[in-house]
């Protein structure tokens, strides 16, 4: 058999049967290989993940400059506070987006059609504005969430131009959103989910949900968990520490500064399971079966929770990707106001920090003098700040 060529589906060992071609193996074969597939995609995204990091942290607030930096040059005099310019931006666009959708009379244009065998529907019209009243009305009263959903959705969208909203499950209406660090796709993938091979997403589970879960599926008979390693998860729950991984804990420490929380630790809080969702688009077609399987991950055992082959028709069942602009028609290729201007807004921050600086060294006092009383005068400040320095050392050095 032919090897998997990497992290991603695997070759499809296909050969010739006559006049028929015969793919032998399926997009992926193992928990194994599903953890390859999953860990590679999310690996790939180690250096854009840094990127809106650091946009991210811009956002919330960061100064302009490195403390640290201006304390080693001894310029920690200088004034060094963020204006707030990109989120004064990103402030003024996303309303824009939020009353085009809130706005909307109807959230769906579902219809009906014309005719149904050949014979007129009765009171055609009626029906379908009674069917999108009430499905608007239905999604604004019953989903707790909308209105903050979308505003996460429209913020991520503006500020880095590209996420995704998500469905893990055939029954659950309502769709999760998840920005580039908690889900992934492969490079160059295009716009439309449709065309996606594969697609991979981290969800946290809080114990009774993931209970909840599992004892649902038992009643509906649903042999496609292991229960064995279900059990092994939740007895290995653990509160969610965002940045356990170095590589691409960047956004998740933005996350933590606009919380107020990076002083204290951030391991306290309620325990949960770090699930990993794969889904992966299969060679082939078979008659009467979708072509997207779905793999469910323990990310932190590496250990296969849920398997299921061809469980949705498409990969747009699974995901819908928002993109900002159609740049050069690729996900990653389309950029937000943030990418934008975050430059200009570092520019902007600084040019205002040097008018600070330069107000406060105007305002200062200048000492006059001949030549002989200036040098005095500077050894004298000298001779002080010495003395004052080594006083100041040697009454904490007892302590």
């Amino acid at each position: 058999m032919a090897d998997t060529n990497g992290p991603g589906v695997t070759t499809p060992d296909a050969k010739v049967e006559g006049n028929t071609l015969v793919i032998q193996r399926k997009a992926v074969n193992s928990a194994d290989e599903a953890w390859k597939a999953y860990e590679g995609l999310k690996q790939d995204q180690d250096t854009r993940n840094s990127i809106n990091g650091k946009i991210a942290l811009r956002y919330t607030g960061q100064r302009p400059r490195d403390p640290g930096k201006l304390r080693e040059e001894g310029r920690s005099w200088q004034s060094n506070f963020p204006t707030g310019a990109l989120e004064g931006i990103i402030s003024r666009i996303i309303p824009n987006f939020l009353n085009a959708v809130e706005n909307q009379k109807y959230l769906t244009q579902a219809t009906l059609p014309d005719q149904i065998d050949g014979l007129p529907i009765p009171d055609r019209d009626k029906k379908v504005e009674n069917y999108r009243e009430t499905f608007t009305k239905w999604v604004k009263c019953e989903w707790t969430e909308w209105r903050d959903f979308n505003a996460a959705l429209v913020t991520e969208l503006v500020l880095i131009g590209y996420d995704f909203t998500t469905y893990s499950d055939e029954d659950t209406p309502w769709p999760m959103l998840y920005r580039q660090d908690q889900a992934w796709v492969h490079e160059q993938s295009p716009q439309n989910s449709k065309n996606l091979q594969l697609f991979a997403f981290e969800q946290p589970v809080l114990i009774h949900e993931f209970v909840t879960k599992i004892q649902s599926a038992k009643k509906a008979e649903d042999s496609r968990w292991d229960l064995d390693n279900c059990a092994e998860a939740l007895n290995r729950a653990m509160p969610l520490d965002p940045t356990r991984d170095s590589k691409d804990s960047i956004r998740a420490y933005a996350d933590l500064v606009r919380e107020s929380s990076t002083a204290s630790s951030v391991m306290p809080g309620a325990k949960s399971i770090l699930l990993g969702h794969l889904f992966a688009m299969e060679p082939e077609e078979e008659e009467g079966k979708g072509r997207v399987s779905h793999w469910i991950l323990d990310v932190s055992t590496k250990k296969e929770l849920f398997h299921m082959d061809r469980r949705f028709d498409t990969m747009d069942e699974v995901c819908t990707m928002f993109t900002l602009e159609s740049g050069n028609n690729k996900f990653y290729g389309s950029r937000g106001v943030g990418k934008k201007v975050v430059n200009l807004t570092i520019g902007i921050d600084e040019l205002v920090n040097d008018a600070v600086s330069q107000m406060k060294m105007a305002g200062m006092m200048i000492i006059q003098g001949d030549s002989k009383s200036s040098q005095a005068a500077n050894i004298g400040y000298a001779t002080a700040w010495w003395w004052r320095w080594s006083s100041g050392m040697s009454s904490t050095a007892g302590r």
